[in-house]
């Protein structure tokens, strides 16, 4: 029988329902503000004292500012990806250099691509990180995911390209072996973690061994 799950924690802004709503009522919102801080009696609630005419209201830099808004969030949420883009790259100079990518650029492309998209799909897990919960958003976290991140993690793919390598079937097959083993091992300890430390009641991680810690907190 399966173990039983705890009760899952709130989500945080209504969760996706929520964070979208955000994108369309936090504007408007703005919009509301400004028209009621411009009218005579400033009023909250209740229509503002008047609307402004559509010339009023269209504006090509207010567009380029929104645009780039959006954009922004976009480039926040694809960091992790971008190791993906210049792996790809690399792949392409690879196959205009040689005719074709080598069988180990293609399978170091492909476990960069199954971390980052493990990264995505577990991305609440990211959140109970020593990361994100103590050290905060500082310059290593802003450093580390602009440059750091994306242009280390490629280098495996760039000495390919500057140094090709001929890989059979027999030890390709090896090391994709060794790295299930090693993805198994890494997301379920992540998994487990995350479990422990969102709920230590959780039946799947409560007959672990705990050390209290002098917070009151359980390693």
């Amino acid at each position: 029988m399966a173990p039983t799950q705890g009760p899952r924690a709130p989500l945080e802004f209504g969760g996706p329902l929520g964070a979208a709503a955000l994108l369309l009522l936090l504007p408007a919102t703005m919009f509301h503000l400004l028209l009621a801080a411009r009218s005579g009696p400033a009023r909250l609630l209740g229509p503002p004292a008047y609307l402004p005419g559509l010339e009023a209201l269209w504006s090509p830099r207010a567009l380029l500012l929104w645009l780039a808004w959006l954009g922004l969030q976009a480039a926040l949420y694809l960091l992790p990806a971008r190791k993906v883009l210049i792996n790809m790259a690399l792949l392409m100079k690879e196959a205009e250099l040689r005719g074709s990518p080598s069988l180990a650029m293609w399978l170091v492309n492909g476990f960069q691509l199954l971390y980052v998209g493990d990264a995505l799909w577990h991305e609440e897990a990211i959140l109970t990180t020593m990361d994100i919960t103590h050290d905060g958003f500082g310059f290593m976290l802003a450093f580390g995911d602009i440059a750091w991140v994306p242009f280390t993690y490629s280098l495996q793919a760039q000495f390919l390209l500057h140094h090709p390598q001929s890989l059979g079937l027999p030890m390709a097959s090896v090391i994709c072996l060794i790295n299930a083993i090693g993805y198994y091992i890494f997301r379920g300890a992540n998994s487990q973690k995350n479990t422990f430390r969102k709920n230590p009641s959780d039946p799947r991680v409560a007959g672990l061994e705990t050390i209290s810690t002098a917070t009151g907190r359980k390693l």
